[in-house]
C-alpha cells in the first residue's frame, strides 16, 4: 500500500529534473521507499497528521453518507467469515479513532503496538520459535486491520478528490522547487555544504561510491544505450545536501520557504535561507562559533580573573 499524507510533502519522492534516468536519484528513491516501508508499520504520527489535516480542511467538503456507506460496503467481511470479528472490531475502532482527539489517537496506536509486540516477542522467546517467523514489532490484528481501513479510506475517499489531487500536485511542485533551489545554491557555494556532507566528501572514497558505482547505463532519446560516468562527488554531495535540507522541513515550513525563496530580491527569502542553513552547520559557521566562544572566554577571564593569579 502506497500510503501518502494529505499534504503530500513528506511521502512524495523527489522527481529528477532531467528526463534521463539518474542513478543517484534511483538510489535515493530506493532508500526513501525502504524507509517508507518501515514507517508504514508505525504510522501513528502520519495517520494522526492526516486526520487532523482532513478535519481542518473540512470533512463535509469531501465526505458524505453515501461515500462513507459505499466505502464500508466495499470492505465489509461476511459474518460467516472467520475474520469477521476482527473486521467488526476494527470498524468500531476506526470510527473511535476518527472522532478522537489527536493525543488519544496516537497514544492508543502506540500503546497497542508496544503491548502486541511485547506479547509476540515473549511468545517467540518462551516457545523458542524462529525470530524471523513473523514480524515481531507490529500492531495487534485489530489495530492492523484498523490501520488498513484508514489506508483504504484515505486512498479511496480522500486522495481521489480532485481538490486534494490538486493540492498534492502543488506540494510536489513545492518540493521539486526547494530541491532544485538548494541543489543550485550548494553547487555555487560548495564551501557552505553542511559539515556532515563535507566530511563525507573529504573521505576517500565517499560512502556513495559503494552504491552508485563508477559508471551506469542510460537510454537516450533514440533508444540506444550509452555508458556514462558517475557524476562527480561534488555534484552528488550537493544533491545529498539539498535532499537533507528539504527532508528536514515540515509541511508548513516547506510551503513558507518556497513562497519566500521564489521572490526576487526578497529580504524575507534571505531570512528564510539563513534560518534553514543554520540548522545544518557548515565549516564556516563552526569556525565562527569557535572564534566567538574564544572571545567570550577571554572576556570572562578578564572580568573574573583566577584567584591564584590575582
Amino acid at each position: 500500500m502506497d500510503y501518502r499524507p494529505v499534504a503530500g510533502l513528506k511521502a512524495s519522492p523527489l522527481q529528477p529534473v532531467s528526463a534521463q534516468p539518474d542513478p543517484w536519484f534511483n538510489f535515493m528513491r530506493g532508500k526513501i521507499s525502504c524507509t517508507s516501508s518501515f514507517v508504514r508499520h508505525g504510522t501513528a504520527g502520519y495517520l494522526n497528521h492526516d486526520i487532523d489535516d482532513l478535519g481542518l480542511y473540512g470533512f463535509e467538503k469531501i465526505l458524505s453518507k453515501r461515500i462513507v456507506g459505499e466505502f464500508f460496503e466495499r470492505h465489509k467481511v461476511p459474518t460467516e467469515d472467520s475474520k469477521y470479528e476482527v473486521w467488526h472490531s476494527a470498524k468500531q475502532n476506526f470510527l473511535t479513532l476518527l472522532i478522537a482527539d489527536g493525543a488519544f489517537r496516537v497514544k492508543a496506536m502506540v500503546r497497542d503496538a508496544v503491548d502486541a509486540s511485547i506479547e509476540r516477542i515473549n511468545r517467540v522467546v518462551n516457545e523458542k520459535l524462529a525470530f524471523d517467523a513473523e514480524r515481531l514489532v507490529e500492531f495487534s490484528p485489530k489495530m492492523r486491520e484498523t490501520r488498513n481501513l484508514f489506508y483504504h479510506f484515505f486512498k479511496e475517499c480522500v486522495y481521489a478528490d480532485i481538490r486534494i489531487k490538486h493540492r498534492n500536485e502543488l506540494a510536489k511542485t513545492c518540493v521539486e522547487f526547494l530541491f532544485d533551489f538548494f541543489n543550485t545554491f550548494f553547487s555555487g557555494n560548495p564551501d557552505l555544504l553542511p559539515m556532515h556532507i563535507q566530511s563525507e566528501l573529504d573521505s576517500k572514497p565517499p560512502w556513495w561510491h559503494t552504491y552508485l558505482g563508477q559508471v551506469s547505463v542510460v537510454v537516450n532519446a533514440t533508444g540506444a544505450e550509452a555508458i556514462v560516468t558517475r557524476e562527480s562527488d561534488l555534484v552528488i554531495a550537493c544533491k545529498l545536501a539539498a535532499a537533507d535540507i528539504v527532508a528536514d522541513l515540515t509541511d508548513r515550513e516547506a510551503l513558507t520557504a518556497a513562497e519566500s525563496l521564489d521572490k526576487v530580491e526578497s529580504t524575507v527569502g534571505m531570512d528564510v535561507l539563513d534560518r534553514i542553513l543554520s540548522t545544518f552547520p557548515n565549516h564556516q559557521q563552526a569556525n565562527l562559533n569557535r572564534e566567538q566562544q574564544s572571545a567570550t572566554h577571554r572576556e570572562l577571564q578578564s572580568l573574573f580573573p583566577v584567584v591564584g593569579n590575582s
